[in-house]
C-alpha cells in the first residue's frame, strides 16, 4: 500500500507468486506444491498492471524464457481480477 503525506491511500500493490518445478511454473501455489519448488518468483504490480518489483528466491535458477513467460502470465492474470483496475 502506498500512502500520501496525509496518510490517504492512493495506490495498492498486488503480488503474485510463481514457483518453478522443472520447466513449468505455477501461480500462487499451495503449501504442498511449494515443497517441490526449485525457484520462487514474487512479482508485484500496481493498479495499472505495471510491474513495480520482482524478487527471486530459492536455490534454483530461472531460465530467461521461463521468466519472460511468467511475466506474460502475470499481465494476463492481472486483467482477470474484477474491481482491481
Amino acid at each position: 500500500m502506498i500512502c500520501s503525506e496525509d496518510k490517504k491511500v492512493f495506490s495498492y500493490l498486488h503480488c503474485y507468486t510463481f514457483i518453478q518445478i522443472g520447466t513449468r511454473h505455477i501461480v500462487d501455489a499451495t503449501p504442498l506444491e511449494e515443497l517441490a519448488t526449485e525457484a520462487k518468483l514474487l512479482v508485484t504490480v500496481n493498479k495499472m498492471g505495471k510491474i513495480c518489483g520482482i524478487q527471486k528466491s530459492g536455490g534454483g535458477y530461472i531460465e530467461p524464457s521461463l521468466l519472460k513467460e511468467m511475466v506474460q502470465v502475470n499481465n494476463w492474470y492481472f486483467y482477470l481480477l474484477p474491481n482491481y483496475k
